[in-house]
């Protein structure tokens, strides 16, 4: 018994039937989860379903410690699915599942470079699949004589049985009571299951999960050992020794007169110019800097490329240093920039993206530190950068955005912490039902117009009413709008009881029992 498992999974790995199989189930659970119901937990059963899927018929995956990293760090996206499932967790899970599928030890040593071309060409060539193996299996199955055995045996059923509806059908309305028989058979149920959409469905699941089944893609891609290597005549023109040397002394002249600027105005706070407020100041500032901080990293990365001339001289190598520690600051400086603006004019998903992408600068700038210090090539720097990016996006993946940037933007509001602008409502509209605490405790603490008020509790309601449909369905329930939702119950109960022990409200005594 105990040899017989092995030799049945590996049967079903590389059983063709097997496969179809395991692709009709996905779909079947597709179609039950997913078709016509809002998406809400029930997408984290049938991706871990799938990653079971990938791991039974490629177990190969899991053979290297990248396939064993990439199970660990999708399955924490499948729990986090559990909470609430949104477009960056989703955006991170594809691609993972398409590198655990090529995760077997060959691939597992190339770089990010060619990982996106392998990437690029699963996504545009994987959908082929599909009907390539369905071409490949006609061919064979009618190869094998066997495989067409069940039509002898169908064969003596065709004429009895199309002779046999075609008498029903005469008999039928030929005799009432039949015919009545006939009529009460009610076959609307199956038209309306098996409609268009349902089986567009049907086929787009079947091209998704089908390449994570039976992957047979030739992930080899041009590959590119290095950055380094024939370099352009145009470029040993243009950054020559003497030509570098006095680039990098005007750069820094130009970003101390900036940074001098930033450390009067924005840290020490001295007045601004007449006209200019420190809004403005913040906010057309913040996004140019971003942009010559990145500029910046790419001309160190072509002057300062390994074995050139210019990256030995300790001179260049100084000036670089003190040019890269000024972009650090000017990516800080933009950060706080941009702090002020939001604590003027409010938190948005833009500015949160863009808070986290200054961040991810200013990470990217110390990495080209490194990379001079410690003499490692440009696809070092590239990998570095890249595993930067998909970490930080794999934490965000857990975050509540809406919720966080809904509170923050209450509790900064002129109505609640007398600084900064009016809430504006209408942003917390378009963010949805995860701002229905933040709206509840705006309401209750600020004293606010009648008509805002008003507002706040249409919204309130309505969020309320989407929260309870969602819950209703077992399909679209998501642990976020359960924690939501009897959040919201347990605040307004208890302002409730509050108000009504103000007015001197008191429970009933029980009545004694005769």
């Amino acid at each position: 018994m105990t040899n017989s498992l092995p030799s049945i999974l590996g049967w079903a790995r590389y059983s063709y039937r097997w496969k179809l199989f395991a692709g009709m189930i996905l779909t079947v659970v597709a179609d039950f989860l997913f078709f016509g119901e809002t998406i809400g937990w029930t997408l984290a059963p049938f991706r871990f379903l799938l990653l079971l899927v990938l791991i039974l018929h490629n177990p190969a995956s899991l053979k290297y410690c990248t396939g064993k990293l990439l199970f660990v760090l999708l399955s924490g996206l499948v729990v986090q699915w559990i909470y609430h499932p949104h477009l960056l967790s989703i955006a991170l899970f594809i691609p993972g599942m398409i590198c655990m599928t090529l995760a077997n030890h060959e691939v597992s040593k190339l770089k990010v470079w060619t990982w996106i071309q392998v990437l690029f060409k699963f996504d545009f060539f994987a959908w082929l699949r599909a009907t390539n193996d369905i071409r490949i299996s006609r061919k064979l199955y009618k190869r094998r004589p066997e495989n067409l055995q069940w039509m002898y045996h169908l064969k003596p059923w065709l004429l009895p049985i199309g002779l046999t509806l075609i008498f029903s059908v005469l008999i039928g309305n030929a005799n009432p009571i039949v015919l009545k028989w006939f009529l009460k058979i009610d076959l609307n149920w199956l038209f309306e299951f098996l409609s268009f959409e349902r089986f567009l469905f049907w086929l787009l699941v079947w091209i998704v999960c089908w390449p994570i089944i039976r992957p047979r893609l030739k992930w080899r891609a041009k590959p590119i050992h290095n950055f380094e290597g024939p370099v352009p005549s145009w470029i040993s023109f243009l950054f020559s020794k003497e030509s570098i040397l006095r680039s990098l002394i005007c750069f820094n002249i130009l970003f101390l007169i900036q940074t001098v600027l930033d450390i009067r105005y924005l840290w020490w706070g001295s007045q601004l110019p007449t006209g200019l407020t420190y809004a403005q100041y913040a906010h057309q500032g913040a996004y140019p800097l971003i942009a010559t901080a990145l500029l910046a990293g790419i001309f160190v990365m072509i002057a300062l490329r390994p074995g050139s001339e210019t990256e030995t001289l300790p001179v260049i190598r100084r000036l670089v240093f003190l040019w890269i520690g000024q972009n650090i600051l000017l990516v800080f400086s933009s950060i706080w920039r941009m702090h002020l603006y939001v604590e003027e004019y409010s938190l948005t998903y833009l500015r949160y993206a863009a808070l986290i992408w200054m961040g991810l600068v200013a990470m990217g700038l110390g990495w080209i530190v490194c990379r001079i210090v410690w003499r490692k090539s440009n696809l070092w720097l590239a990998n570095s950068n890249a595993t930067t990016l998909l970490v930080v996006l794999y934490i965000c993946s857990f975050s509540d955005t809406g919720r966080m940037i809904a509170q923050y933007n209450v509790e900064h509001c002129w109505e609640v912490s007398q600084e900064g602008q009016y809430l504006d409502i209408d942003y917390l509209e378009s963010i949805g039902p995860a701002s229905i605490s933040a709206l509840k405790r705006y309401r209750d603490h600020g004293k606010l117009a009648p008509y805002r008020k008003k507002k706040i509790r249409k919204l309130e309601a309505r969020f309320s009413g989407t929260l309870s449909k969602n819950l209703a369905d077992w399909h679209s329930w998501t642990l976020r709008d359960y924690q939501l939702r009897k959040t919201y119950i347990d605040e307004t109960l208890k302002v409730h009881l509050q108000n009504q022990l103000g007015k001197g409200w008191a429970p009933k005594p029980l009545k004694d029992s005769p």
